[in-house]
């Protein structure tokens, strides 16, 4: 097929931290640009969104079917089932389909993680040691199928830890479990074991830029991509960078270390840790480096104040998971005032972590089984 001119794009659900900053790159080029959202937003300039549910078969059908995108880019999370139900006609409808993985695929190889590098289903397949329903084994059997497909008009990405001024994770903690804490005058709680860990942190920009950059390219069919930036640093690093910016606003949240993860023992937590968080994400970036100038990449550091100092201008916040602040409250010995939490349910969750309690969760849960 050679290069194509890109003219016609299709975003399935592209308003995350990827696919927004992929947007703000299509904006100020000459193409039409669909987006799905499952919310009403508003159309800007080339930009158009179309509300609905991209998992729906029906949905997704009238978007797709009898016409020719030049480019669908994937951002949805299926089930293994679900995307064997659709990937044929998403390959048979586009000139180029990219398929959004992760990078949480890759096994521990002891070393700088290529696009080769053994990923944790194909230990899977050895020693069966992982759920089949993780994340990291969905995500690689959906990469198998496309690989065994007869179309070969397909683009795999694998984003690592990627932020923006609305993610800005540390470790295995989301905003909402260390940022929200410590502009409340509470202790961030983080684990040794954790901090000594070396992550690639890339700015969902950059990612985005990786993206388009493999579009129309006869290059990057049938291949797979992680897009990362130079840069590396351990968590204790990072959480020096973000302390320091916190103290220039005045914000001087007290840090309690654990010697382990203490909301290890929630459920699916151990396998995410082991098989994710507990060893070094060092990537080889070569490849996608003949595509797009990664040396131009935002260093982490600089990129992680930039994004906390727009974040703290205008703070936002996503659900509050009430168990891990229940945890953590519990570890630091503090504790939330019970009005301050939205919800009867949210309270007695929050009371059961914070004091122990969990035993009574499990219990409620039983009855309810048996009801």
């Amino acid at each position: 097929m050679g290069d194509f001119s890109v003219k016609k794009i299709l975003l399935l659900g592209g308003t995350g931290a990827i696919g927004s900053a992929c947007l703000d790159i299509l904006s100020k080029m000459q193409l039409q640009v669909i987006v799905t959202s499952r919310t009403k937003r508003e159309s800007y300039k080339n930009i158009s969104f179309v509300q609905g549910n991209a998992k729906d078969n029906l949905f997704l059908s009238s978007l797709i079917s009898g016409k020719e995108w030049d480019v669908i880019i994937d951002f949805m999370t299926y089930s293994t089932e679900e995307f064997e139900e659709r990937a044929e006609e998403l390959l048979k409808y586009t000139k180029q389909y990219v398929f959004l993985s992760s990078a949480r695929v890759y096994a521990n190889s002891g070393g700088k993680l290529t696009e080769d590098s053994v990923r944790h289903l194909d230990l899977e397949e050895k020693n069966k040691t992982l759920n089949c329903a993780s994340y990291p084994i969905i995500k690689a059997q959906c990469e198998d199928i496309l690989c065994s497909s007869k179309h070969k008009n397909w683009t795999i990405i694998r984003p690592g830890t990627t932020y923006n001024v609305q993610r800005l994770d540390f470790a295995n903690l989301r905003k909402e479990e260390w940022l929200y804490r410590a502009i409340a005058g509470k202790s961030i709680v983080v684990s040794e074991d954790l901090l000594k860990v070396r992550f690639t942190n890339t700015w969902g920009g950059d990612v985005a830029k990786g993206i388009i950059s493999i579009l129309g390219k006869e290059s990057a069919m049938r291949e797979t991509f992680h897009i990362t930036e130079n840069n590396v640093y351990t968590w204790r690093e990072i959480l020096e960078v973000y302390l320091d910016t916190l103290k220039e606003h005045n914000i001087n949240p007290k840090v309690v270390i654990q010697d382990i993860c203490p909301i290890i023992k929630l459920p699916n937590k151990m396998e995410q840790y082991e098989n994710y968080m507990y060893f070094d994400h060092v990537f080889d970036n070569t490849k996608i480096s003949s595509f797009c100038p990664v040396n131009d990449f935002v260093d982490a550091k600089k990129g992680l104040i930039r994004c906390l100092n727009l974040f703290l201008e205008e703070p936002s916040w996503k659900e509050i998971n009430w168990e891990i602040e229940g945890i953590l409250d519990s570890v630091s010995h503090e504790k939330m005032k019970v009005r301050d939490i939205c919800g009867f349910k949210n309270r007695i969750v929050y009371l059961c972590y914070r004091y122990h309690l969990s035993w009574l969760l499990d219990i409620y849960k039983w009855f309810k089984i048996k009801k």
